[in-house]
């Protein structure tokens, strides 16, 4: 899932401070639950050892603001799901290490050992990965039900592919830094330039981005696919057009927070097989009974005028006892006869064809729906619902830190 924050470490060997077991200072309650001093140093340990960031004393206090913020988060969401009777196994958290194993070509054995090296406890990772596992099922238990994508949303998308065809796009990623409290927009945005500056001495991106980007695509290194011309907002879409691959940009900010965008690829975005195309077709049927087509023209040309689209279709062929409709369904055009595929590239969408004569019967044919852009709309449907879903956890999110009770004690 999008908002899943799994920290697929690139691990390197660094020199860490030693985890700190024995301190148990409270540094902050979060609804009657303590985060102690060894939390946070074993959080920070931990971000120091993937990430590769220089031991400073900048970076110490810029990641460890971030880490206190990070842990009372996780502590809220925990809180949250426990209170939805939701849990997660301890089967389910070794599958989840295995994995992020895997993904850095490491056994799981290997991985504990690397962070014993770094002096980070086991448990640090598996408390991370814990809360993660049990946020994202609150969210799709209790917001999933709430997100819709409208017809016209995703209407809306293949049009503004099917625009951009011969133009260029962008496999992009990104980081997001969230500036929660005006007062922290300074702090915000030293962290981002301590990123980019690692980032531009050779830290890989995706492992800056697993670790401290609170954005959509943070599991996946920040990936967000690829970008077409318009399709992120104003700034972020100039940065991104004229980005060169394997540069990362300059921190911009928008109202939710500082975006920092790399470049991976860039490629033209090129013609769609028509045999790829989606088509929706109805199709209206006149029973001739023995009459000859040119005999009942001037009914066919009055119902062509007065049903002149889908909808009219579905709804007044009631209203001509001699005539009947069905749905042909979703096709690709190149799942269709030769006659029938012709007509489904050419026609206008949402217009009656000229009349044909088949078996028997009169026929007009409609295509409610063409997918030009060879794009898959389930795809669209689900990226569109997964934007929403996360404005809709993030919203989640800081509605339970105005209700919740809070102490700083540091």
């Amino acid at each position: 899932m999008m908002i899943l924050k799994f920290l697929a470490l690139l691990f390197c060997l660094f020199l860490v401070s030693p985890a700190h077991a024995e301190d148990t200072r409270i540094v902050a309650v979060v609804n009657d639950e303590a985060i102690t001093s060894a939390d946070i140093e074993d959080r920070i340990a931990l971000i120091f050892l993937s990430s590769g960031l220089e031991r400073n004393e900048a970076n110490i206090k810029s990641v460890r603001e971030r880490v206190i913020k990070n842990l009372i988060e996780e502590k809220l969401q925990m809180q949250e799901a426990k209170h939805s009777g939701i849990d997660a196994t301890n089967a389910e958290v070794e599958a989840a290490i295995a994995s992020i194993a895997k993904q850095n070509r490491m056994t799981p054995d290997a991985m504990t050992a690397t962070l014993q090296r770094g002096n980070v406890p086991k448990q640090t990772l598996v408390d991370q990965i814990k809360a993660t596992l049990m946020w994202t099922r609150v969210i799709q238990r209790q917001l999933r039900p709430q997100v819709e994508v409208g017809d016209d949303e995703i209407s809306a998308v293949l049009e503004r592919i099917k625009a951009n065809e011969g133009k260029p796009e962008y496999l992009m990623a990104e980081i997001f830094l969230n500036v929660d409290n005006p007062a922290d927009e300074a702090k915000v945005y030293e962290l981002a330039m301590s990123l980019i500056e690692r980032m531009r001495n050779g830290a890989p991106f995706n492992m800056m981005a697993q670790q401290f980007s609170a954005g959509t695509g943070a599991l996946n290194g920040g990936d967000l696919g690829w970008i077409q011309p318009g399709q992120l907002s104003g700034e972020l879409d100039k940065i991104a057009q004229n980005l060169p691959v394997g540069n990362v940009s300059p921190p911009i900010r928008l109202a939710d927070g500082f975006h920092i965008l790399t470049k991976k690829q860039e490629r033209i975005i090129s013609a769609v097989d028509p045999r790829t195309i989606e088509v929706h077709m109805r199709q209206a049927n006149f029973a001739l009974q023995g009459r000859t087509l040119a005999s009942v023209q001037g009914d066919i040309d009055r119902f062509r005028q007065s049903v002149a689209s889908c909808s009219a279709l579905t709804s007044r062929i009631g209203q001509y006892q001699d005539w009947t409709t069905a749905d042909l369904g979703e096709k690709r055009i190149g799942e269709l006869p030769a006659w029938l595929a012709k007509l489904a590239q050419s026609l206008p969408v949402n217009q009656p064809s000229t009349v044909m004569e088949k078996n028997g019967y009169a026929i007009l044919l409609y295509v409610c729906e063409r997918n030009d852009s060879g794009a898959d709309r389930n795809t669209i449907l689900v990226s569109l619902g997964n934007e929403k879903l996360e404005l809709q956890a993030r919203r989640l999110l800081r509605d339970l830190q105005r209700s919740a009770s809070i102490e700083m004690r540091e």
